[in-house]
């Protein structure tokens, strides 16, 4: 089981309270996309997610004709929309769960 004992001092790891620099980073490069003339800013983001999630008509002119197709609706689009609004859910895992050994000795 990984962690540590109770009542014992955290001895690893950023201290508490210090800056995530990568996180900071991160976060910098993405605005910085999103500002750039490409984007549209985060409103374009999520109606682009929207677009995706109600399925989209596509058409695609190729040797002189143009073919006109649908896409169906993007589930991960629409996942992605549900997280956003309602907060992504809590995965709950079940550490009591019996495993069932399969005879390999390691010794």
């Amino acid at each position: 089981m990984a962690g540590r004992f109770k009542n014992t001092a955290k001895t690893g790891g950023r201290k508490k309270g210090s800056l995530n620099k990568t996180r900071d980073e991160a976060r910098e490069l993405i605005d910085k996309v999103l500002r750039s003339k490409n984007f549209g800013g985060t409103k374009f983001i999520f109606e682009k997610l929207a677009e995706l999630g109600n399925g989209v008509e596509c058409a695609e002119v190729k040797d002189g004709e143009t073919r006109v197709y649908s896409k169906e609706p993007n589930a991960l689009a629409l996942k992605t929309l549900a997280e956003y609004r309602f907060g992504k859910p809590a995965q709950i895992l079940d550490v009591n769960a019996k495993v069932e050994q399969i005879g390999i000795n390691l010794d």
